[in-house]
């Protein structure tokens, strides 16, 4: 931004000159707001200089803020297309209030000839000033701390489960480190009109992840989402069996020898299920439950044979808390090398479900009601994670991108993007 700025202050200096020299005064200002609605300085030390008042001030560069990060969100969403149509991607004008006969102009008339005022503090002020901008979410955005994109997704999603939220306040009499930290942001989430600095929460995760892990745990690096969920949600479920009850999902896997037809019967308690990305939601769930032929490379070791045979393995739900995470595999290793799976899924309208097995012959359906999706952008080492979410306050889809937090188009939830899955359990 400084660059820019001394970039247009170079490039009108000649005309100020001319302007000048003709006996005009002149008051020249450059002000930069980027791409993602960050307010140079510079803006704020133009308004004050053309006499508004702070109040004014903060109104306008709020909004300002708002108009750029929306314009670039449109500019994105047009990203492959050759032509502009602003009817598709028109947002919501109603969730921006600006009542523009209210805004104050300086009354000072500029007559050519004659030298304007040089005194700015006498410009004349209505009392009555009102730009607001309206946030209908009651969803903050959180301030990136640099590569922390993957916390900020965990976040907005959490914020997303009203069942995890109930149950997370009980412990607010005591609570660990960890549900501290949850509490506090999240509830800065929801009451703060500006974006909310996740510091503190950061260096608790910090601290949680290095004692599960046994290595100092670098939060401001390139992180895969699943992985920080994992520990996060080991370590709340570690303080209490409500939270731990509330995610955990139990898997019987059967392996049947081809051989011997004998079964190895195994229940394992996992924080989500890992999913193949197939055309849509449902599509890869039932895959995930359908029997899969293990042969060659995947054959499984027989403890009655005593040997490696093929096998049939098939998976069944047993329990299920509240909420039921999917990972897609994205992620995929040949020859040492990692490459993304960029295919399309669609998940959003959908009304996917699971069977779970009481015993041999019963299974109970469960209807499964989409919460929260955290998209990830770009490749392994270089990539960006956002979260959609539903919001319980406006009844409507938003898109929370760091400081951004926008209404979400039915796009963000399907296509190349979606990686995690937070269903809630009816």
């Amino acid at each position: 931004m400084e660059l820019w700025h001394a970039t247009k202050t170079d490039k009108y200096s000649s005309l100020c000159t001319e302007i000048r020299n003709n006996r005009w005064s002149v008051y020249f200002f450059a002000f930069e707001v980027g791409a993602r609605g960050y307010c140079a300085e510079s803006l704020r030390y133009c308004l004050k200089q053309l006499g508004f008042s702070n109040k004014i001030c903060r109104s306008s560069i709020k909004l300002l803020s708002s108009c750029s990060l929306r314009a670039s969100f449109y500019i994105w969403l047009a990203r492959n297309f050759k032509t502009w149509s602003q009817k598709d991607y028109s947002l919501p004008f109603k969730f921006f209030k600006m009542d523009c006969k209210d805004v104050p102009l300086p009354k000072n008339k500029v007559n050519k000839g004659k030298k304007p005022s040089s005194n700015l503090n006498k410009t004349e002020m209505s009392s009555s000033s009102n730009i607001e901008i309206m946030n209908p979410f009651q969803n903050s955005g959180l301030v990136n701390k640099g590569n922390t994109c993957y916390a900020n997704s965990i976040l907005q999603s959490l914020i997303a489960l009203p069942t995890f939220l109930q149950n997370l306040s009980a412990f607010y009499s005591n609570p660990s480190p960890i549900v501290g930290s949850c509490i506090k942001v999240l509830k800065a989430i929801s009451t703060s009109k500006i974006p909310v600095d996740p510091s503190s929460f950061l260096r608790t995760l910090r601290d949680i992840i290095t004692k599960w892990k046994g290595v100092p745990f670098k939060i401001f690096e390139q992180q895969d989402v699943s992985e920080v969920l994992k520990y996060l949600l080991a370590d709340l479920s570690a303080d209490s069996v409500f939270i731990s009850d509330m995610f955990e999902t139990t898997l019987k896997t059967y392996i049947t020898c081809d051989i011997c037809n004998q079964d190895n019967v195994t229940a394992e308690a996992v924080p989500f299920i890992h999913l193949q990305v197939m055309e849509s939601i449902q599509s890869a769930i039932n895959k995930f439950c359908s029997e899969e032929y293990l042969s060659a490379d995947n054959a499984r070791f027989c403890h009655v044979c005593n040997s490696y045979n093929p096998a049939t393995l098939k998976r069944q739900f047993t329990k299920c808390g509240s909420y039921l995470i999917f990972q897609l595999n994205r992620f995929e290793m040949t020859n040492g090398i990692t490459s993304k799976n960029d295919s399309f899924i669609r998940i959003h309208p959908q009304s996917p479900f699971i069977l779970i097995n009481v015993d041999d012959e019963v299974s109970l359906k469960k209807s499964l009601s989409l919460k929260a999706v955290i998209n990830h952008s770009g490749t392994l080492n270089n990539g960006h994670y956002t979260a959609v979410t539903f919001n319980s306050t406006s009844q409507s889809w938003i898109n929370c991108n760091d400081r951004s937090v926008l209404p979400a188009t039915e796009d963000m939830l399907n296509g190349e993007f979606p990686y995690m899955l937070f269903y809630e359990i009816k």
